[in-house]
């Protein structure tokens, strides 16, 4: 129940752009039970219960980071209102947030736990390719991951976009807020981005090869995948936008990303030709991505318009919440 409820909260929390309401407590307590839970019961795990269990651990072990995440957002959104010294004060705790999600990411991908649920050999692309010659073009990778525990990949794909989107999107926002983490401007960093586009896109093809392009294996991945639409390089474009035509042709749900994403890629036609269009006109004709202080005050306009319909919501000092659980 508790779980379902941090659930509803984060999406509440970044669709009103309001705080978290739950304390914080609340969260750190239960990460120490499923801490302790961990090395009380993972000695003594049936083999076809330990990946699952592996696997539903680190998922909630990230969640533990939405906090923090929220606050970014939240950052974000009110970055304009501060001046001064205070404007300094926010910069650098934007700094830090960021970081610490970066940092917690990285160490959770590479703990011994990931490694063992996300074990995957590596194939060749060509069957995946040929199965998929009629509707897309060519991958721009010459393997793709066949995983020992198929679930597992979407897990990744979340974690690795959710890395993507933070170093790439929501770190450029924040510079033009003053924010500087020398661990973003390095060429490695560029090296590393590169690299998690190519893992995120050679694991949407193990997913759509392992559950057979089933739409309702490829559906909660959609929007982890959007989010490397803002850093892919132009030879993945062409199979990426491809694979976005067939999202659009599941229906309209996936309308509000596309209004996003027409604002970040500067390409307002995607609202009325949608990402099947792709299809048709050629990449040489498209134009880059960009992501600039217009674009960004684009997004802000969308968020201030449709903040004007919003109702208001209890702020957590309105509450009568006690701090244990």
């Amino acid at each position: 129940m508790l779980d379902w409820y941090w659930n509803l909260e984060h999406y509440a929390s970044h669709v009103l752009l309001r705080p978290l309401i739950l304390p914080l407590f609340w969260r750190t307590e239960a990460r120490r039970i499923r801490h302790e839970l961990k090395e009380k019961e993972y000695p003594f795990l049936p083999p076809e219960v330990r990946y699952a269990r592996i696997l539903y651990d680190i998922l909630q072990e990230a969640w533990t980071i939405m906090p923090a995440f929220s606050q970014i957002f939240l950052a974000l959104a009110g970055i304009k209102r501060f001046h001064g010294q205070e404007l300094k004060n926010e910069v650098r705790t934007l700094e830090q947030n960021i970081y610490f999600v970066w940092d917690f990411l990285t160490k959770l991908l590479e703990s011994p736990e990931a490694s063992s649920v996300f074990e995957a050999a590596e194939v060749p692309a060509e069957p995946y390719a040929s199965r998929h010659a009629l509707c897309c073009p060519m991958p721009p990778f010459s393997s793709i991951f066949r995983f020992t525990y198929p679930p597992a990949a979407l897990v990744k794909i979340v974690l690795l976009s959710t890395q993507a989107y933070l170093a790439s999107a929501m770190y450029k926002a924040a510079r033009q807020a003053g924010c500087h983490i020398d661990a973003f401007e390095t060429p490695n960093n560029r090296i590393r981005m590169d690299e998690i586009v190519s893992d995120i896109c050679r694991t949407f093809a193990a997913i759509e090869e392992t559950f057979d392009a089933y739409p309702g294996a490829l559906i909660p991945v959609f929007f982890p995948f959007v989010t490397i639409g803002f850093i892919c390089k132009r030879q993945y474009r062409p199979w990426y936008w491809h694979k976005l035509g067939h999202f659009e042709e599941l229906g309209s749900y996936i309308d509000p990303v596309k209004q996003r994403v027409a604002i970040f890629w500067g390409l307002p036609e995607l609202l009325t030709k949608g990402f099947t269009s792709f299809k048709i006109v050629p990449l040489e004709n498209r134009r880059e991505a960009i992501l600039d202080s217009a674009s960004l005050d684009e997004v802000s306009k969308l968020i201030e318009e449709d903040s004007e319909d919003r109702l208001d919501v209890m702020d957590q000092e309105d509450l009568d919440l006690d701090e244990s659980p």
